[in-house]
């Protein structure tokens, strides 16, 4: 909220230094022309403390905008909150496809069909995502998020449809899979979970 306020009160400021230069130059329209009683009493002001000046009307400014949208902080807030929830469903689905399929030794068609359907809630969460909240989380979140966590999870889903439709007319495994689609989905988690993994605390303290 605090960064809100310096946000629109910045904004509120310089329109109050376009005001003031306004009312400075109301009615000095030419060489020698006198100036009005409002320019007058505006250079007065201006000239022994503008930035005072300035900044009394940033914050009339920024008060009247919050009286009159009384819910524009709110709405910035409840965007950032939305956006955690999304990140925070992303990694949690994530985390249960994981558990699932390693806490499981042998799956059978069905199972896989239950990791696919939880890796597709992941991508769907994290896609709802905006990177400007994960920079504030981790300035390196960002990037690895969307060139590791997202594509593996669009790619090996899509491997992983793949390969329970051919599972049930083979006997495949994953080992034995030669999908390259889910090699490369397989790969990216990985690196991201290898990442992840050394950051998660740091990370997830500030989501709570």
């Amino acid at each position: 909220m605090i960064v809100d306020i310096v946000f629109y009160g910045s904004i509120a400021y310089l329109v109050a230094l376009v005001v003031w230069k306004l009312l400075l130059s109301k009615g000095s329209k030419g060489a020698g022309s006198r100036p009005g009683r409002i320019s007058t009493v505006a250079r007065q002001i201006f000239n022994r403390g503008w930035v005072v000046a300035g900044v009394v009307l940033a914050l009339a400014a920024t008060s009247c905008v919050l009286k009159f949208e009384p819910n524009l902080l709110s709405r910035r807030d409840n965007l950032e909150q939305a956006d955690l929830s999304h990140f925070v469903e992303a990694i949690t689905q994530y985390d249960y496809a994981t558990d699932f399929s390693t806490n499981k030794p042998n799956l059978t068609n069905d199972d896989w069909e239950t990791v696919s359907a939880m890796l597709q809630a992941a991508l769907a969460e994290g896609e709802q995502v905006r990177p400007e909240l994960l920079e504030k989380l981790h300035p390196e979140l960002p990037q690895k998020f969307q060139e590791q966590f997202l594509p593996g999870l669009r790619i090996g889903t899509y491997g992983l449809r793949s390969f329970t439709n051919r599972r049930k007319s083979t006997a495949d495994s994953v080992a034995e899979l030669s999908d390259d689609s889910l090699k490369v989905g397989r790969q990216l988690l990985g690196e991201w979970t290898q990442w992840f993994k050394s950051h998660r605390t740091e990370i997830m303290e500030q989501v709570e």
